[in-house]
């Protein structure tokens, strides 16, 4: 059906938002959600003479009625009144069904009059404070009882995140945040999917738990952002109370805190015409402010007048020295004007500012690159490949490379086989194609790599041929894995950690003595490999040599004395023992080392009871409980039998 769209707004004293219940959309909301439309106050402003000045919405912060709202609703307000409701809201409606909801054409519906909305005009006592930078304002209301909305952090206000705007008196309904902006001194404000009507302004968005994270700002027709609800904390701590008649009245919209905003406005609608206009406006009326220059700045390179936006950028650096964006967005209109020389000290001045901002590292290294600084180009694109979030690089290894530190395995593959069809011997490429197919469990083509690998690059055979084991070990092909150790032993036979993976296999398939066997040949070539100890304490174990094995942990403990587990291993050997005593201190270490180890609280109230210390044993009983039920239930039976 053709829809048509018609103006929605409400009357001082008579109807709010004139739609059809019958054809809108509805849907259960939680109880937490109910209450939220009785924290949202609609306001109404007048001049001197009494005369209707706007209309916009506002959030209740406190009982005794603080009320948050944005300053161009009431900067030329010399009297203000609030409407506060006393409903609840009882169901969630679709936003296009509020706005368009249906043609008047034959045969179409006939509408309902709204009902009446139920709650009580209240007048505006004055303003609080004000932040013209944000467009926000706390008003004070005259009200004891107010029911009230907290405020959380502005980190909710993410793309994609949803929240939920009031309609009116009993609906509420679904936006979500598309993009957003940075504004100043790493503030943000966000485009939300949903185009509101002016006299919505100052509408909170709440939550699925019923709290503020935004503010809704309308600065004119399809001018819509939210603002983060938190910005405003600051002003909560203000006390003194000024009339709205007191004011120093103004039109915020063309002042140039207004104008900004107004400009940031267009920039989520990607107008960087219209903000460009507004912004260089508001340079004219003030000169001081450097977040008005890094937009001039920002906005010429959206349009690509780059040399224009050079000269805005250097004097918002100039003004603030730490504001990133704008080297970053310098270096990246000197590049665009093919000087890669003179794009590298503010795009290094970027990454110093900020050193985790990956796109930064990507221009700096091709501008090193493109520059001849080919040493300074590897390390910043070494950098990116760090930081960076997602593929880009432009080259298929570059690229391939970037899949595998995403996860994004089969990409990879794609990209670095294209790599090898034009130059088979690509060492990068090969090696990332067996890793690939390493870490997605192809077995067979990682050995194919690898093996490849060896014959391309000798030098690092041992490398390759550690891979190898590794993809057989996690297959779970041992008897291959087996095979591969003993090649490796055979060109490498020196080599302590060819014998300690020649042992880990042979203990995987419970031939403790040829395990045994290789690590004690590791450790001969490496007296202080700490792990070999390790695991020739737990080849003791298995074949119940205990006291072998507590000189093998005991060993490993005087190396690694912060680790946990092989303390308990002595202490378990010593229960095997049945030296109780000797069992004590080092399943003590054990939960000194690890408090949260539940089966050394399990042998250490163990050790407590048979030594008659049932005081200790109970207390390991209590700390189980927290831990693992399961154990602290059998340690209870063995106390109590």
């Amino acid at each position: 059906m053709k829809k048509i769209k018609f103006f929605l707004g409400f009357f001082l004293c008579a109807t709010i938002f004139l739609f059809s219940f019958q054809q809108v959309q509805q849907e259960d909301i939680s109880e937490t959600l109910k209450s939220c439309g009785q924290a949202v106050a609609s306001i109404v402003t007048y001049d001197s003479h009494n005369k209707e000045l706007m209309q916009g919405k506002g959030l209740i912060l406190s009982a005794d009625g603080l009320l948050l709202t944005n300053y161009h609703l009431v900067c030329q307000a010399h009297s203000a009144k609030v409407l506060l409701t006393e409903e609840n809201i009882i169901k969630k409606v679709d936003w296009d069904d509020v706005f368009y909801p249906g043609y008047e054409g034959a045969g179409a519906p006939q509408k309902k009059e709204a009902r009446k909305t139920k709650g009580k005009w209240i007048r505006v006592r004055g303003i609080i404070s004000v932040d013209k930078s944000l467009d926000l304002v706390l008003l004070k209301i005259d009200c004891k009882d107010c029911t009230f909305a907290s405020l959380v952090s502005s980190d909710e206000l993410g793309i994609g995140n949803k929240g939920y705007i009031v309609v009116n008196n009993e609906a509420l309904s679904e936006a979500s945040i598309t993009s957003l902006k940075n504004i100043m001194d790493g503030k943000k404000v966000a485009k939300l999917n949903l185009s509101f009507p002016e006299h919505m302004s100052g509408s909170p968005l709440f939550n699925d738990q019923g709290k503020a994270f935004g503010i809704v700002t309308c600065l004119g027709e399809n001018l819509t952002m939210a603002i983060p609800a938190a910005y405003a904390q600051h002003l909560i701590t203000k006390v003194e109370l000024t009339p709205l008649s007191k004011l120093s009245h103004e039109n915020f919209l063309t002042e140039c805190e207004g104008l900004y905003l107004k400009g940031i406005a267009h920039i989520t609608n990607e107008n960087y015409e219209n903000a460009l206009q507004c912004m260089e406006t508001a340079l004219q009326i003030d000169a001081s402010n450097p977040h008005v220059f890094a937009q001039i700045g920002y906005l010429n390179t959206q349009l690509k007048h780059y040399d224009q936006a050079i000269p805005a950028y250097q004097k918002a650096v100039q003004m603030n020295p730490n504001d990133y964006l704008s080297s970053y967005g310098l270096g990246l209109a000197y590049l665009r004007l093919n000087q890669p020389g003179e794009a590298i000290s503010p795009l290094l001045k970027c990454t110093q500012a900020n050193p985790n901002f990956p796109d930064a590292f990507n221009k700096l290294g091709f501008a090193y690159e493109t520059a001849g600084e080919f040493d300074k180009a590897a390390i910043a694109y070494q950098r990116f490949v760090e930081i960076n979030p997602g593929p880009a690089w432009t080259g298929l290894n570059q690229l391939g490379s970037v899949y595998v530190k995403l996860g994004h395995y089969d990409k990879a593959i794609e990209a670095f086989q294209k790599v090898i069809v034009t130059n088979p011997s690509d060492l990068k490429a090969n090696y990332n194609l067996a890793y690939s197919y390493d870490m997605t469990d192809q077995h067979e083509q990682a050995v194919v790599f690898y093996r490849k690998l060896i014959q391309l690059n000798p030098n690092d055979a041992q490398v390759y041929f550690n891979l190898l084991f590794r993809v057989y070990h996690k297959a779970g092909d041992y008897t291959n894995a087996v095979a591969v150790c003993q090649e490796i032993i055979q060109q490498f036979p020196d080599n302590p950690q060819n014998h300690y993976n020649l042992g880990i296999t042979y203990f995987k398939i419970a031939d403790y003595d040829k395990a045994l066997k290789a690590f004690l040949q590791a450790i001969s070539l490496k007296p202080d490999f700490d792990i070999a100890y390790y695991n020739i304490g737990l080849v003791y174990f298995r074949q119940k040599k205990f006291p072998d094995a507590i000189q093998a942990f005991t060993k490993f403990v005087e190396l690694k004395p912060d680790n946990a587990d092989a303390y308990y291993n002595i202490g378990a050997a010593f229960l095997q023992m049945k030296k109780y005593e000797d069992a004590l201190a080092p399943l003590q270490k054990a939960v000194e080392l690890k408090p949260d180890y539940d089966y050394a609280h399990y042998n250490l109230g163990l050790v407590y009871f048979v030594l008659g210390d049932r005081f200790s044993a109970n207390q390991e009983y209590r700390t189980l409980q927290k831990l693992n039920r399961d154990l602290a239930e059998k340690l209870y039976k063995i106390i109590h039998k």
